[in-house]
């Protein structure tokens, strides 16, 4: 039995901790749990990615729920003691403990010119030591089609969350937002502009210091045109790519590169990017999804 490394975060007090997993019968269980500080967390790498997380019988059960899943109850915020910063172990229970994934924040392993690679389920946080990136991103999206002369048009959108909620879809046909801090500025029918280098098939702007309060999530989102209705899926789709571009420079910060997906799916969400305490963190998703139309997805889409 190998024990592994995972280090966690408090989502409401951006404090970090440090997790023992053991696995028991091939589920991974935390065994202990200490406080770290945050340049330890931007060095250290969490050792295992597993769905859930369950707490150990040597760790007090969270009297909220009775769970001992980690960061899965509802466990009120403050029934742990993290309102005056005393350490407990039933902060792993509530809501707002996280499984940080994270391999380094900007301005940690990383130096300013680095471009920061992803894989699928990985994030990154921007925080506040990278100003002028919390007032203005660029979002490059970019997927070439294999077979020349076709039909296929790939759509992207961005869809705002306001807690669990819905709150506005920006795509072709409805390019900006309420408060104009997401607008879409292309709808490429082909994906021929990518093959030329340095070329974005679709570009976002996105600023961050305009946009509502309520929202505290972006989903960014490609899907085939008509798929059902043209028989259409990810089998004609390559080079898949999302990547943060510097405002000024265009040059590439943040890169994900969607690798293999289900053939007979016809979309994808790519990435998100939630408000967390201090800064934005972006997540890799890579999730596939089959709907006729950008606009068709609802909450459950993105669980």
């Amino acid at each position: 039995m190998a024990r592994k490394f995972v280090k966690a975060v408090c989502s409401v007090k951006n404090r970090h901790y440090g997790l023992d997993v053991d696995e028991y019968g091939g589920k991974y269980e935390v065994t202990n749990i200490i406080d770290i500080t945050a340049e330890q967390a931007k060095l250290l790498p969490t050792q295992v990615r597993q769905d859930k997380f369950y707490s150990h019988s040597n760790l007090l059960p969270c009297s909220g729920d009775g769970s001992r899943l980690i960061g899965g109850s509802s466990y009120p915020m403050g029934k742990g003691g993290c309102n005056n910063g005393k350490f407990n172990a039933q902060c792993m229970y509530c809501k707002n403990f996280r499984i940080d994934y994270a391999s380094s924040h900007v301005g940690g392993q990383y130096k300013k010119g680095d471009v920061v690679h992803l894989s699928q389920g990985q994030d990154i946080v921007i925080g506040e030591d990278e100003g002028a990136l919390l007032e203005h991103l660029v979002i490059g999206a970019g997927w070439d089609i294999s077979t020349r002369g076709s039909n296929m048009d790939v759509d992207s959108a961005i869809y705002l969350f306001s807690g669990d909620d819905i709150d506005q879809v920006i795509y072709f046909g409805n390019k900006e937002s309420k408060d104009s801090a997401v607008r879409l500025h292309a709808d490429n029918l082909t994906g021929d502009d990518s093959d030329t280098e340095g070329q974005d098939d679709e570009i976002i702007d996105i600023f961050l210091n305009k946009l509502d309060q309520r929202i505290d999530r972006l989903y960014i989102v490609f899907n085939i045109y008509q798929a059902k209705d043209r028989h259409q899926n990810l089998s004609s789709i390559r080079n898949m790519y999302f990547r943060v571009a510097d405002p000024k420079s265009m040059s590439t910060l943040i890169d994900y590169k969607i690798g293999q997906t289900r053939s007979s799916d016809s979309g994808v969400i790519v990435a998100s990017i939630t408000r967390v305490d201090g800064g934005w963190s972006f997540k890799a998703m890579g999730k596939t999804l089959t709907v006729n139309y950008i606009t068709e997805l609802n909450q459950s889409s993105f669980r």
